[in-house]
């Protein structure tokens, strides 16, 4: 190696320290902003102590934070029945989806009755004085995964994940489904389910939801295009014990091969001895069998 040679490669080497200072001076300067992490909201209601009422009982239980078995810390209670030595159970409040909304507070329970299922409500609370209180609870289903809650005008939306029908309830829910609750100073009630689908996806014009119909009625309705297949769709009507009482299907009016919203009409003629809490059910038309393409719409009615 001549000297020429030489002094090349000492004056490569120096370059490459240089560069290497500077570039390690800049890296410490970097500033990281983590753009894609979404912004949570701190909880800052205190439920410790708040008593609930355990669904589909006259029960109550206070919940307080505990360390669960998977090391995370959730507001949970046990309840037991001092009369009914079979009705015992726990509930989970999943406060990581709290939501809150001038003093009125709805936060999803995970309730438990002593065997498999983990029962998913909406609880709905009050804030008044400084004190909460629990006004009651919306059933959203068994064994789902919430996604998102949202509260508007007195009503508040779910969106959740529920299991296909060919789904094992012990697999991960992936059917996208969504449940709308309306809220009053003293009640939450279901007023629509759709599932496989979103809750404007199928509108009921007439009656509306919750009113009461005689043996004999007429509904208005519109849903998107891809619910009809051949330019129609199913109506179904069940009885509070889920036993169907009415089954028919229904033409659009008009054009059905659109993205938007296609109107249509059903007269439905119930058996004179119907009374009370039924169910308007729209099913989309499912002509490959499938079930990851088997959705419904549920309206709650009542026959008087």
């Amino acid at each position: 190696m001549n000297f020429k040679q030489l002094v090349a490669i000492i004056v490569i080497i120096g370059i490459i320290i240089i560069g290497y200072v500077i570039w390690s001076k800049g890296k410490n300067n970097i500033s990281y902003v983590p753009v894609d992490k979404p912004k949570t909201e701190e909880i800052k209601i205190n439920l410790d102590g708040v008593s609930f009422m355990v669904p589909e009982t006259d029960l109550t239980v206070s919940v307080y934070k505990t360390k669960l078995a998977n090391n995370t810390e959730k507001y949970f209670g046990q309840f037991k029945d001092e009369k009914d030595e079979n009705l015992k159970g726990s509930i989970v409040v999943l406060d990581e989806f709290f939501k809150e909304s001038n003093g009125n507070i709805f936060v999803p329970i995970s309730v438990n009755y002593g065997g498999s299922g983990e029962f998913v409500y909406i609880a709905y609370l009050k804030k008044n004085e400084g004190k909460i209180g629990h006004i009651g609870s919306g059933f959203i289903g068994d064994r789902v995964d919430i996604d998102n809650i949202e509260i508007a005008n007195k009503e508040v939306k779910v969106s959740f994940k529920t299991h296909f029908s060919d789904q094992a309830l012990l697999d991960n829910p992936k059917n996208p489904s969504e449940v709308l609750f309306s809220t009053s100073d003293t009640s939450i009630v279901e007023t629509k389910r759709v599932t496989n689908g979103k809750i404007g996806d199928v509108l009921l014009d007439s009656p509306k939801e919750l009113s009461t119909v005689g043996n004999t009625f007429k509904v208005k309705m519109q849903a998107l295009g891809y619910w009809f297949f051949e330019a129609t769709l199913v109506v179904r009507v069940e009885n509070e014990k889920g036993e169907k009482i009415y089954f028919e299907s229904a033409e659009s009016i008009g054009e059905w091969m659109t993205p938007n919203l296609v109107p249509f009409e059903k007269e439905i003629k119930l058996p004179e001895s119907i009374k009370g809490n039924i169910t308007l059910i729209v099913s989309g038309s499912n002509a490959s069998g499938l079930p990851e393409h088997e959705k419904e719409a549920r309206f709650p009615l009542f026959v008087d």
